[in-house]
């Protein structure tokens, strides 16, 4: 099936534990699940007999603060542990003492439960695609904001030639690199966009303009109909 070239691509991300910050990768994997290793890992509140998730800000929000990277390379079974760097800036790969650390952060009695290879703890579609046109957008409307591509915690970040054009996208396929992605839908915007994460502010006027002017949208959510390995710099191909 042929196509066209719409862009390629300029980052690729990967976030070992779900509400944490990721890792820039150079190259990734995606199987049926997305991207290998995305999510494998959520910190389970054994008080409150839930998973953590930053959409609960008030209980969880901190956790954006964090960040988490693999040490060693996941595979499509179990993965490997992970070092977490806290708000702080103290780095642990010891698997209990992150326990005892995110006990420490959060006030509770937490541990880190894993998916074992199996479904990940994604909120909603498997992988997230924003392009660099649309942020830029963004930026250029809300200039006085800190518009960054990590408060929306994408998979794949395209280099494209015109604003919003991901949207045009949905109902069709891209291939890139070995992997083929089926585009399902727009990715509605949650409260995390607006949470400070790291040395990013709060900033309650992203969320506020998207869902005025963008029904809460922002990128697009896709699903693995072909799994492969994806590089920064391969071509997407948009196929219909």
């Amino acid at each position: 099936m042929s196509g066209e070239v719409v862009g390629r691509v300029a980052e690729l991300w990967r976030y070992p534990v779900k509400s944490m910050g990721g890792e820039p990768l150079e190259e990734l994997y995606v199987d049926k699940h997305g991207v290998v290793g995305d999510r494998a890992y959520a910190v389970f509140d054994e008080e409150m007999g839930e998973i953590a998730s930053a959409k609960n800000p008030k209980a969880y929000g901190i956790l954006l603060g964090c960040s988490a990277k693999y040490v060693g390379e996941p595979l499509q079974s179990d993965p490997p542990r992970v070092a977490i760097t806290l708000p702080d800036g103290y780095e642990s790969g010891d698997m209990d003492d992150v326990v005892h650390s995110l006990s420490q952060l959060l006030g509770r009695r937490v541990r880190l439960i894993s998916s074992g290879g199996g479904e990940p703890y994604h909120d909603s579609t498997h992988i997230h695609l924003i392009t660099t046109k649309s942020l830029a957008m963004l930026s250029s409307i809300l200039p006085h904001t800190s518009v960054d591509r990590r408060r929306f915690r994408p998979n794949i970040v395209v280099e494209s030639g015109r604003e919003l054009e991901e949207l045009s996208w949905i109902g069709g396929s891209l291939r890139i690199g070995g992997a083929e992605l089926y585009v399902k839908k727009p990715c509605k915007r949650c409260v995390m966009t607006t949470l400070p994460q790291g040395e990013l502010p709060p900033a309650k006027e992203i969320l506020e303009y998207l869902r005025e002017r963008h029904d809460g949208s922002f990128g697009i959510y896709c699903v693995v109909r072909r799994p492969g390995r994806i590089r920064v710099g391969d071509d997407v191909v948009l196929m219909f």
